[in-house]
């Protein structure tokens, strides 16, 4: 890969040479900054630069890049970009980098300027693992079968298969207990599943239609697309425990009509109408415990265009107050086109995406209880419902970070473990003019706190090629002042400036950037001092593309921010008690500190004070991704034994929670053993269901059921 020629800088070497400088003209440019960083271990990504300590030539600079893994060899083509104003190359990969390992030279002239080494690592489970007991059917091209997957993912379902109509028609189905339909399907296929669902195997399906519908027991007329309420009736499984009112949903949605024989479990109202439709139906199919769920709306569209806003406003400074934000995705009194906000204030205090994915939980359970109970991961370490996620932006200030970081590490007991979140850990975000230093900066980062480059675009809208220059100027920045600390996989951009829809998660990650925190919770004449959930969420999800695809950037919400909580800390109270307390509105709360007020002492207090963990973004993301390894294998019921194993990273220990219902057709849970040594459980109602919570370690599990015929035995 060769670059081309630009005259500036033949004309500055001249001018350069002139001044005196000759000596440092005559000898080779030297590179100060490399990104990835020499033997630095990363996640699959597509960009690579290089900064030197001054010009080159780019008409006679060549760069090569090969990778290896075991003993073959390949190339890597991609493009190159010069910036003279930074004097480094940009390398864009033709495509993202896969696991191997990676060198880099650069040459000018056949002279050696650069030569370094790195490593990328497997992509972080966004794939199915393509195993039992759940089988995700995807119906077409724009179904967001990949968007179901990370909502099973969120809710700590990680065992499933993803697999088109074709795949299906092939696969042997006997090993699946419940399959969600994430789009239409043939009838040959439909034929195909009712046989599965007569032998007790159970269906959810997404806006079924034809002959899929028939089996349903439902009536549909065409999909609307339109936005309104979804009620659950909390009465009885699958929506008792979850919230009582009305939340919102978007998309698409169909009227259903349900036969005879059709229960309706939950129920919609379109914006501007005061009739109730039913949402979501269930019908049981033969003697053997089968039975179809329909549902009249995208589950997985309306989760994702709740958490991330309404794609018709991108690129909209709706709110009037420039640039660009997230926020204005949700804001709907535009000057000039005033419309209803896309998230309902009276709502706000509400998870309303989260609770929608419970409901898809609530669901499949309520559907399996009478097949081999689904195991799940619990949200966050041991048995924690809530967490501040401690993230500073340092615009120069001249020891905010070591302070603040200094604060958490008093408040940290001894031999704490970054794995279960037991320390007080933060991240700090901080301009090159920011007081650190790197001594300082060394010493925190040893001890699982994290500093990165605050990338700025001075506060101005964005293209995607002025973003991506300026990742590209300020991570190169950022490395030559810190050559040591660990390559940066967390952001949050100056001024929050969001230009479009997606473009920012999708150039984040070709830098190995992986988890983001733009969803910024403001600002205060809108929100009106409520705290609350601006995304519907207080989970890290990764981001979706209107495609239904998924960017392997999390997208984690800033709910507390210092403008508007610093002077209302109740409000910050709040936010924790209804993730503790009976609502069970759990979250990781993200935090914006820039030093300029009392606001880190603030959630600091509110944190000590409900006893949940602070910790970094980069905590959460490394949370995210072992969590999502994590797997549940071999899953069996035999009688009155179940029978699985659980396979998790090394460095997890003990800090992975396990969860199975408590009762299931085998009867109620009586003993838990893990390689044949007793695990003791407790057990706890989460959203309406009893389970079985327990530390789920790596080994081989062993699960005794008593039926109630057995307990009432004298």
């Amino acid at each position: 890969m060769r670059g081309s020629f630009i005259r500036s800088i033949a004309v500055f070497l001249v001018l350069a040479v002139c001044t005196g400088a000759a000596y440092f003209m005559l000898r080779d440019p030297r590179p100060i900054a490399m990104v990835p960083k020499p033997n630095a271990q990363v996640a699959p990504l597509g960009k690579i630069k290089i900064t030197f300590d001054r010009a080159i030539s780019p008409a006679d600079t060549e760069v090569r890049i090969e990778g290896r893994t075991g003993t073959d060899t390949f190339p890597v083509m991609g493009d190159i970009e010069y910036l003279p104003s930074e004097e480094a190359i940009v390398v864009t990969t033709s495509s993202i980098l896969k696991p191997a390992e990676y060198s880099v030279k650069v040459y000018s002239r056949d002279d050696q300027l650069a030569d370094w080494n790195f490593n990328v690592n497997e992509a972080e489970g966004i794939a199915s693992t393509g195993s039992p007991p759940i089988l995700i059917v995807q119906g077409g091209k724009k179904d967001f079968s990949a968007y179901y997957g990370e909502i099973l993912r969120a809710e700590g379902f990680t065992d499933f298969t993803i697999a088109s109509a074709a795949e299906v028609r092939e696969l042997e189905l006997a090993g699946y207990e419940i399959a969600i339909v994430a789009g239409n399907i043939d009838d040959a296929l439909t034929n195909r599943l009712e046989d599965w669902v007569e032998d007790g195997g159970n269906l959810v399906a997404i806006q079924p239609s034809g002959a899929l519908a028939q089996l349903a027991g439902v009536a549909t007329e065409n999909l609307v697309q339109t936005s309104g309420y979804l009620s659950f009736d909390t009465g009885q499984a699958p929506g008792a425990g979850l919230v009582k009112e009305p939340i919102q949903f978007h998309g698409q949605a169909a009227r259903l009509t349900a036969q005879p024989g059709t229960s309706v479990i939950a129920s919609l109202r379109f914006d501007g109408n005061d009739e109730f439709t039913p949402a979501a139906t269930v019908r049981s199919i033969g003697s053997l415990g089968g039975e179809v769920s329909a549902l009249a709306f995208d589950l997985a569209l309306s989760v994702m265009l709740t958490r991330q806003g309404n794609p018709a406003w991108a690129g909209q400074d709706r709110d009037g107050l420039p640039p660009i934000r997230p926020n204005d995705l949700f804001f709907g009194n535009a000057k000039d086109d005033p419309q209803p906000d896309y998230l309902d204030l009276e709502k706000v205090a509400i998870p309303q995406a989260d609770e929608t994915m419970r409901f898809l939980s609530n669901l499949m359970l309520h559907l399996q209880r009478d097949g081999t109970p689904l195991p799940r991961f619990w949200y966050f370490p041991k048995d924690y419902k809530a967490a501040v996620v401690m993230a500073a932006d340092d615009h120069g200030t001249k020891d905010g970070t070591r302070s603040f970081f200094q604060l958490l590490d008093e408040f940290s007991p001894k031999n704490c473990s970054l794995a279960e979140w037991e320390c007080a850990r933060a991240t700090s975000w901080i301009y090159a003019s920011s007081g650190l230093t790197v001594k300082d900066a060394e010493k925190y980062a040893a001890t699982g706190f994290s500093v990165g480059s605050h990338i700025s675009t001075d506060c101005k809208d964005w293209t995607r090629a002025s973003l991506n220059n300026a990742i590209a100027r300020d991570l190169g920045v950022f490395q030559q002042r810190f050559p040591s600390l660990p390559t940066q996989v967390t952001s949050r951009l100056h001024c929050i400036v969001w230009s479009d829809y997606l473009s920012h998660a999708e150039i984040e990650r070709s830098w190995g950037i992986r988890l983001d925190m733009n969803y910024y919770y403001w600002p205060e004449s809108w929100l009106r001092n409520r705290s609350g959930f601006m995304t519907g969420s207080g989970l890290p999800m990764r981001y979706g593309t209107p495609d239904g695809e998924v960017v392997d950037v999390y997208q984690q919400e800033t709910h507390l921010v210092d403008e508007i909580f610093n002077s209302n800390p109740g409000a910050v109270d709040r936010l924790i008690e209804s993730a503790l307390g009976p609502d069970g509105f759990y979250g990781a709360f993200g935090t914006h500190i820039d030093f300029s007020n009392s606001f880190a002492t603030v959630v600091v207090d509110a944190a000590r004070k409900w006893n949940v963990p602070m910790i970094s973004a980069d905590q959460l993301l490394a949370w995210q991704d072992a969590r999502s390894q994590s797997t549940f294998e071999g899953v069996r019921l035999e009688g009155q034994i179940l029978s699985f194993a659980i396979n998790t990273r090394d460095d997890m220990g003990e800090a992975l929670t396990a969860m199975l219902p408590l009762d299931s057709k085998a009867g109620r849970l009586l003993a838990i053993a893990r390689n044949g040594e007793a695990v003791a459980f407790r057990s706890e109602r989460i959203k309406g269901v009893d389970y079985a919570m327990f530390p789920g370690g790596r080994g081989h599990y062993s699960v005794t059921y008593e039926t109630e015929a057995a307990r009432n035995e004298p």
